[in-house]
């Protein structure tokens, strides 16, 4: 009954709730849907401390699972904490590679380190098992800027602009605009410095 509750709170978009709901359900029953709406609900909250502090707790009562980690790795990433994160989504992908959204966490992170190659291949397994996603798509695209690939680069902003994640539309509008003003000259034979 309260399962029902916390993923009806959480699909209605009422999230503090459905996170409170999930949390409650979690720490009684310790089942791993649980665990997950919880930390679904600090996703959609963009609420990385508690995401942070719910993937701990799944960790703690399902240590073998990659998702958890992949929370954990996530919470990390969105707080700026590449350095911490890309060891945790690593183990989270060592557990499960098929967790996409670790994948792109990881590209984020490979980027932020000045590593593009891997980061554009973390992107790349990341759109394997998820054709489409946008922010694999901009992750890619930053990849293959810092690749100095500037063509290739552009249909990635392009595709990430079929996001309704208004952060992830504008971020490739000006990375689009960026670019365009770099390709221009060089489409009309005139050399950058």
């Amino acid at each position: 009954m309260h399962a029902a509750r916390a993923q009806a709170l959480g699909q209605l978009g009422r999230f503090q709730e459905g996170l409170e709901a999930f949390a409650v359900n979690a720490s009684l029953q310790g089942d791993p849907a649980d665990f997950q709406g919880a930390c679904w609900c600090a996703q959609r909250l963009q609420d990385w401390k508690v995401l942070e502090a719910q993937a701990d707790l799944y960790l703690a009562r399902h240590p073998g699972l990659g998702e958890p980690l992949a929370y954990r790795g996530m919470a990390l990433t969105r707080q700026g904490r590449y350095a911490e994160a890309e060891p945790v989504l690593r183990q989270a992908l060592a557990a499960d590679a098929r967790i996409a959204f670790a994948w792109i966490n990881l590209s984020c992170c490979l980027n932020e380190a000045g590593r593009p190659g891997e980061a554009r291949e973390a992107a790349t397994q990341a759109l394997q098992l998820e054709p489409g996603n946008p922010e694999a798509h901009s992750n890619r695209g930053r990849a293959w800027v810092g690749l100095k690939r500037y063509r290739e680069a552009r249909p990635e902003y392009v595709a990430a602009l079929a996001s309704g994640d208004p952060a992830v539309v504008a971020n490739a509008r000006l990375n689009l605009r960026t670019l365009d003003a770099y390709l221009a000259p060089a489409a009309k034979g005139i050399r950058k410095p």
